[in-house]
């Protein structure tokens, strides 16, 4: 008569503890690697994108801060695999520019991902809105 009711406490132990251990694998792999800051593209001067630096000041009465562009830095654009036919970042960072001078690309969004404890900027992304 206990042997159901034993098996089905031994089961829910099982499931619980299952839970418990999952968790915890869970939360020791997730780390934070960088910030992000997502800005209009209308606000950024796009010319910024090439000379290795872009001005960012997160209010109007907050000091401008200079985040570090190189050849290293991935451009992407969201919404197309245009520039995953290539793995030239240069040739990444010209099709990132020309979808963000049309006026889906203005009126879109502008994603910086920035190395934790930094002034580097890792990788952009470009989220046009669509219908412009």
């Amino acid at each position: 008569m206990n042997q159901p009711l034993t098996r089905l406490f031994a089961g829910i132990l099982l499931v619980a503890t299952n839970m418990l251990v999952w968790n915890q694998v869970a939360m020791a792999a997730m780390q934070q690697l960088g910030n992000s800051v997502e800005i209009a593209t209308s606000q950024v001067p796009l010319w910024q994108l090439r000379s290795g630096t872009i001005s960012l000041r997160s209010c109007p009465d907050c000091q401008v801060r200079l985040l570090r562009i190189d050849e290293n830095t991935v451009f992407h654009v969201r919404g197309t695999n245009e520039d995953d036919a290539t793995n030239d970042l240069a040739a990444k960072r010209e099709i990132f520019l020309q979808h963000a001078r049309e006026p889906s690309g203005r009126a879109g969004m502008i994603s910086l991902f920035i190395e934790l404890d930094s002034d580097y900027v890792r990788s952009v992304r470009l989220s046009p809105r669509p219908g412009n």
